[in-house]
């Protein structure tokens, strides 16, 4: 089966050279943004409620574009002038570049990391006495909690913003081949609007089983060609992948190694992955 038709449950890039847009082109299909979740801002009430006083902090730790908003929308709803002595350590290029947005790149205090959070430990060290406040969501990957209470430092946490399920009511009645999800919040969305969801023809990894030797793979195209009028002694679709976020992301190393790995070591592949009858 040919994929047709892709929902990448995020907004729209705004970019006009979005890699999205080439595979449009290139491949002649049809890509459908929608977010599936999306966050709500709390008031300064219950920022207080958390006993946070914006005042008493010297340091400000930064996950995301959405922590830079929150932060400096919760210091003007509170009144809170920034000072010029604030420093700023955010998690990769991409959100320090966004704080350009509030402040005066060049003449703050910014310490940028690579990708991961935990890449920012070398700069917590150098700077382990200053008092750092996290602006966050509600929901928190666990190696952010993780790294800082193993560094030993001073700091807090601030909910102020949530992650917030959208209502994709609208979508009960349409299908992809494709869903794109970046985050388990996305899935529980796409659960809590449709609790009868079926998978359809929407595609997981798939492992074939033909003459003695196993395929994995994305494309079941892929698997119709190799097989032509012949039929697979076993197929499956991986669908625990629904519950690995990061699976998702380079698919051949975080989801099919391990696949082929469980496989090399005589795993029965129904005790991992569901058996189907259509590829």
């Amino acid at each position: 089966m040919k994929v047709k038709t892709i929902l990448v449950s995020q907004p729209e890039p705004k970019a006009e050279n979005s890699p999205y847009q080439k595979i449009v082109d290139a491949e002649k299909i049809k890509i459908d943004f929608r977010p599936f979740i999306h966050v709500e801002g709390v008031d300064a009430k219950e920022v207080r409620q958390q006993k946070i006083d914006l005042s008493q902090y010297t340091a400000v730790i930064f996950t995301s574009r959405n922590s830079i908003d929150h932060y400096f929308r919760m210091a003007e709803e509170m009144r809170f002038k920034v000072p010029d002595t604030m420093r700023y350590f955010c998690q990769s290029e991409a959100v320090a570049f966004y704080l350009q947005k509030y402040v005066v790149y060049r003449k703050r205090k910014i310490y940028v990391g690579k990708i991961d959070f935990p890449d920012l430990a070398p700069l917590f060290k150098k700077y382990k006495e200053e008092k750092f406040l996290l602006p966050s969501s509600d929901v928190l990957k666990p190696e952010v909690p993780q790294t800082l209470d193993g560094l030993k430092l001073n700091w807090t946490r601030g909910i102020f913003y949530r992650t917030v399920m959208s209502d994709l009511s609208d979508l009960r009645d349409v299908y992809y081949d494709i869903l794109v999800f970046f985050s388990p919040a996305g899935i529980e969305s796409l659960k809590k609007n449709f609790p009868d969801f079926e998978q359809n023809n929407t595609r997981y990894p798939s492992i074939l089983k033909f003459k003695g030797h196993y395929f994995i793979g994305n494309d079941n195209g892929f698997f119709g060609s190799l097989l032509e009028e012949d039929f697979p002694d076993e197929f499956y679709h991986y669908t625990a992948i629904q519950q690995q976020a990061h699976a998702w992301r380079f698919t051949t190393k975080n989801c099919f190694i391990d696949l082929a790995a469980r496989i090399v070591n005589k795993e029965a592949v129904s005790s991992f992955a569901e058996v189907s009858r259509s590829y």
